[in-house]
């Protein structure tokens, strides 16, 4: 069995997405985690103001999950985010 650690992650997703459009992003970042692990929590801290411009985007929305799954999903949630670009403006994912 391999060994599961805990992480967190925060999302930071285009404000020009609709409620549908969010939402297809966290189910696919969600589904990914429940491949090899599971979601402790999903926080949706809403649409707030950005220190600075990314994208031409003042705003964005903002989530924090905070899961357990191998070190291998969450680097392929890193490859899946990354080609995200268009809705996800920002992503990190730290270990606990």
């Amino acid at each position: 069995m391999k060994k599961r650690r805990k992480y967190e992650m925060m999302i930071v997703l285009n404000p020009d997405l609709d409620d549908q459009g969010r939402e297809d992003i966290i189910n696919l970042v969600k589904n990914k985690i429940e491949e090899d692990g599971t979601v402790e929590n999903i926080d949706e801290w809403g649409k707030r103001e950005m220190a600075y411009e990314i994208q031409h985007h003042k705003e964005a929305y903002y989530y924090v999950i905070n899961f357990e799954t191998t070190p291998e999903i969450a680097d392929s949630l890193k490859h899946i985010l990354n080609l995200k670009k268009k809705e996800v403006l920002r992503y990190i994912v730290i270990r606990k």
